[in-house]
């Protein structure tokens, strides 16, 4: 059986997600994987995350979908604001090809949902470790 990775030991990372379901599975997800997790339940609230944490959040993983700050917005001031931040954005199965457009060159990839763990975080890992 392989070795559990102590919480945290994979980095932090920032859950901006408002479906309390997909918040929840995806937070499980995470930090059985071994991310030290921030949540947020919109982009506004993740944006403050962003602003507030010490040491900075080096990796997002955003629905672009929410009330009050979408994920491109979220996107496209975390950018701004943080450089180097990698962005993984979701989004439902149905709205892929429109979400990817909206999103060009603002992050890694976009993740369709609902998904598998293991994509989940084999997505998150190459966004995580692509060479700048």
């Amino acid at each position: 059986m392989p070795a559990t990775p102590l919480p945290g030991s994979l980095g932090r990372i920032l859950l901006a997600e408002d479906d309390e379901s997909v918040r929840n599975i995806a937070l499980r997800v995470l930090e059985r994987a071994g991310y030290d997790v921030v949540v947020a339940t919109n982009g506004a609230e993740g944006l403050d995350a962003l602003r507030q944490a010490s040491p900075p959040i080096p990796l997002i993983l955003s629905d672009i979908l929410m009330p009050e700050m979408d994920g491109i917005e979220l996107a496209i001031r975390a950018q701004t604001e943080f450089p180097h931040i990698r962005i993984v954005l979701m989004t439902g199965f149905s709205e892929i090809s429109k979400d990817r457009e909206r999103s060009k060159g603002l992050c890694e990839a976009i993740l369709g949902k609902p998904f598998i763990p293991t994509e989940l975080l084999e997505t998150l890992r190459q966004a995580a470790t692509r060479p700048d």
